[in-house]
């Protein structure tokens, strides 16, 4: 957006180009980084692409076509706002109830984790 404030100063600098892609993908043969430990568990068990009618793609970029499609078209993603949710405050959980050596429980009318 053109007349953003939040990034007013840098689309004045030129940094941000409004009628230019903010995000761009470039396909190789290869993967080129591993960007989190999420990207890391998959890369190690090969699950980095899928097969669609026969040709391979990478997953990342097929979450962000569906991502930048919905966005552009009103359209409904494949996981959703609850959904994603409910997997990151699962993953969180998960990660607290090993840190600190305890269950943890999910607290739904409070929506907070709360200890075991």
């Amino acid at each position: 957006d053109p007349r953003s404030e939040q990034y007013k100063e840098k689309i004045e600098k030129g940094i941000i180009k409004p009628g230019e892609p903010f995000y761009q993908y470039i396909p190789g043969r290869s993967v080129d980084a591993v960007s989190s430990a999420t990207e890391l568990y998959f890369a190690k068990r090969g699950l980095l692409y899928s097969y669609v009618g026969g040709k391979r793609y990478d997953t990342t970029f097929l979450h962000l076509k569906e991502w930048l499609s919905c966005i552009r078209h009103g359209g409904t993603p494949a996981c959703g706002i609850d959904q994603a949710f409910q997997e990151a405050i699962t993953a969180h959980m998960g990660t607290r109830a090993y840190l600190e050596g305890r269950t943890m429980y999910w607290d739904a009318e409070k929506e907070e984790i709360t200890r075991g």
